[in-house]
């Protein structure tokens, strides 16, 4: 008689969270990090409608709009003072334009 061997858990490893992020000036950064991609995927559509509110404004005054995106990140990647950045925090990052 043959016999069933399971796999192992082959779950995510808990070092691995899902970020909502931005690049600007070929350098990435994290404006928000959560432990499920629902949670990430409300954050980062409500961040993109904050900027398409703003958007004509930013284009008035020569702004880069950020595309923002979900990645997945190890939770050893973020800066040690990392800080969640506001919707539209980026006006803030130096050099953005």
């Amino acid at each position: 008689m043959s016999k069933v061997i399971p796999f192992p858990n082959q779950q995510k490893s808990k070092n691995k969270i899902w970020a909502v992020a931005f690049f600007a000036n070929g350098k990435r950064h994290i404006a928000s990090i959560y432990y499920t991609w629902k949670q990430a995927a409300t954050d980062c559509a409500w961040r993109q409608k904050e900027v398409r509110a703003y958007q004509q404004f930013l284009e008035k005054n020569n702004q880069v709009i950020p595309q923002y995106s979900i990645i997945t990140i190890n939770v050893s990647e973020l800066p040690k003072k990392w800080r969640p950045i506001p919707a539209l925090g980026f006006l803030s990052i130096k050099n953005f334009r």
